[in-house]
């Protein structure tokens, strides 16, 4: 792309390097390389990445399909410290050029997000799945996750849970492992027929709403 303006008697040639994937509400990583040419024909190129502020694209379905953008970066050149060129680049020396750059969406994760000591829940991210690795847990001694989503738990505590979908976007939830609930009725206990039973107390370390079961009509 040739410049707009005020270049003259230099050629200046910008070429937007920014073609890799993003995911949805990320800064867009910019890089761009500016060719500066003397009429003698002597050139020197410089590569930037942090010249202009990343934009940051939003998706218009944010959960749905990737969908593309074009970003335009216009650049005013300066002259690399290294130039073979025996010319200063004037400051009004402006030139501009367009690339497409494609917007991913980020997972979502669904499912119950607690899990006892031993037991599992599964979880289900949005489709599709990285093809490799979708799944990781954080802390593998307080609960582990399968390739499908299948969490189990395994220690007390918390894990982040992280799912990356095919497009290399992320979401993390975080799984909370608690310790399985126990429930003591006391001795087994005698009566004769037509007599109260005593009091049965129950202890628990951590359950509520238990019922009894199993007791005679009218008990």
């Amino acid at each position: 792309v040739l410049p707009t303006s005020g270049c003259s008697p230099l050629s200046v040639n910008v070429t937007n390097n920014t073609t890799a994937p993003t995911c949805n509400g990320t800064a867009v990583p910019l890089s761009y390389t500016w060719t500066i040419t003397s009429p003698t024909g002597t050139s020197s190129s410089y590569t930037s990445n942090s010249l202009q502020t990343p934009p940051t694209l939003v998706l218009t379905n944010p959960t749905t399909s990737p969908q593309n953008f074009t970003i335009t970066l216009t650049v005013n050149p300066k002259e690399p410290t290294n130039s073979s060129l025996n010319f200063s680049v004037p400051t009004n020396c402006i030139s501009s050029c367009s690339q497409i750059v494609t917007v991913n969406p980020i997972p979502t994760i669904s499912g119950t997000l607690s899990v006892c000591i031993g037991s599992t829940s599964q979880l289900t991210g949005s489709a599709p799945p990285n093809t490799t690795t979708p799944w990781t847990s954080s802390n593998i001694l307080i609960a582990t996750i399968s390739n499908t989503g299948l969490v189990t738990g395994v220690g007390v505590g918390t894990s982040i849970i992280t799912y990356t979908n095919s497009y290399g976007c992320t979401k993390t939830v975080t799984i909370t492992v608690t310790p399985l609930n126990t429930i003591a009725a006391g001795l087994n206990r005698t009566t004769c027929i037509n007599s109260a039973i005593t009091t049965i107390t129950l202890a628990s370390t951590g359950a509520t709403g238990a019922t009894f079961t199993g007791l005679p009509a009218g008990v």
